[in-house]
């Protein structure tokens, strides 16, 4: 017995990547659809607060998808949510302050909502100048799919983001050197596999191999909740936006 517990735990790894690219499947025909009704946009999200009043894209993509049910732990099999994610206990009822960045706020439902699936953000007024990110987080601009050259090594939705809500290329952190990688915590085979969804449709499961180093300021000061310093980084060109 002690023989195939390794081989079981493996196999159940493996359909829970396999259920983890499905998620990506249906929020890239979800994110699709809103683009067609929307005039080739993609959908606007802003922050995780309450206080900002604003939908996130999590919630605008939800009349275009299968998943309308709370997101929340007790519902492990929703559309934003890895199964192999392992969420603090609590979230996202209890909300401590320095995990706001593992839920979004439902502005129908009036509530805090648990997330793993990190959408790609530009991070500054100026990431249009910069080309990075689908939607401004801090202006009204968004991003049309027309604009996307490369749409097959373009980021739309990442798991594991340290920020759950958001996946961005750091443009002011490292100055003046430049950007530096948002780091990333694997979910999948003990933390050394992620899975990601590009702006063609299709996901795919990266290992370390496929990674970057975590450098600058997030080499030295970017912790997760939990206290652990990420490791892993994405290639700078998932989030810049090739016209």
């Amino acid at each position: 017995m002690a023989i195939l517990m390794p081989a079981l735990a493996r196999a159940k790894e493996v359909a829970r990547v396999v259920v983890c690219l499905s998620n990506e499947k249906q929020q890239s025909l979800s994110m699709f659809s809103y683009i067609n009704d929307w005039n080739n946009y993609f959908a606007r999200s802003y922050t995780a607060f309450h206080n900002f009043g604003a939908m996130s894209v999590y919630e605008r993509l939800e009349p275009y998808g299968p998943e309308t049910s709370a997101q929340v732990v007790t519902n492990p099999k929703g559309l934003w949510i890895c199964p192999s994610d392992k969420p603090a206990k609590g979230y996202p009822d209890t909300y401590p302050p320095s995990g706001w960045g593992h839920a979004y706020w439902h502005v129908g439902r009036n509530r805090y909502e648990y997330i793993s699936y990190a959408f790609h953000l530009g991070n500054s007024n100026n990431s249009y100048s910069n080309r990075y990110g689908l939607h401004n987080w801090q202006g009204p601009e968004v991003r049309r799919i027309t604009e996307i050259g490369r749409t097959g090594r373009t980021l739309m939705f990442i798991e594991g983001s340290i920020a759950r809500t958001h996946a961005w290329w750091n443009l002011e952190a490292v100055p003046p050197e430049g950007g530096s990688p948002g780091p990333l915590e694997p979910f999948h085979y003990n933390g050394t596999r992620i899975n990601l969804l590009a702006c063609d449709g299709h996901a795919v499961s990266l290992g370390p191999g496929d990674f970057g180093p975590v450098t600058g300021y997030y080499a030295e000061e970017a912790y997760t909740d939990e206290g652990v310093l990420a490791v892993y980084a994405l290639p700078e060109f998932w989030f810049h936006i090739d016209k």
